[in-house]
């Protein structure tokens, strides 16, 4: 079985505010470290399940945020931004069995959702079809067009919501939950 991993930064272990994923900021280096971690044990999960060929796609605002050198060797990683047409999914294909979506977070707009938005801070609604999207959303969309189903979502309680929601009763790991007054990531 052959597994695509895109890992966000917001939804992940014990980030709660923009200090712990802004690069420029004190708290980054420690949240990577959280971030290759939750990637980590993804990955070690499919593995155990059978699985024989995992694709990583650090997908966090200039997509190098994964420390490589503590990343699952059994692994392969795409980093960076520059030319990746696909963006938070680059590197999905018809090849892959399942998609996970680690450390996601919910959509702008969404009350309790820990740095809730909408693929930029400026984007404050997307929608496809009609429906409106979020992170997740767009992601499950791409990989659908290559057949490739969405099997784990991991994040805060919120996206998860959102998720099952829109793809139905899918496997997801809460990691933190949001509360009312959680500030959106702008």
């Amino acid at each position: 079985m052959k597994i695509f991993i895109s890992a966000d930064m917001e939804g992940e272990t014990g980030v709660t505010g923009y200090n712990d994923v802004s690069f420029e900021k004190p708290p980054y280096e420690r949240f990577r470290k959280l971030l290759t971690g939750d990637v980590n044990a993804a990955i070690e999960a499919a593995f155990d399940a059978g699985t024989t060929e995992i694709l990583v796609k650090d997908a966090h605002h200039s997509m190098r945020n994964i420390l490589i050198e503590e990343l699952n060797p059994k692994a392969r990683l795409i980093s960076g931004s520059e030319g990746k047409k696909l963006c938070m999914m680059e590197g999905v294909n018809r090849g892959f069995d399942a998609a996970f979506l680690i450390a996601y977070h919910a959509m702008a707009g969404t009350e309790g959702g820990v740095l809730h938005h909408s693929t930029s801070w400026n984007i404050h609604n997307f929608w496809i079809n009609g429906v409106l999207m979020d992170e997740a959303g767009i992601s499950a969309s791409l990989v659908g067009y290559y057949d490739v189903p969405i099997a784990l979502v991991t994040g805060d309680d919120k996206v998860t919501e959102q998720t099952k929601e829109l793809l139905g009763n899918i496997e997801t790991a809460v990691v933190k939950e949001g509360s009312t007054g959680t500030l959106p990531y702008a």
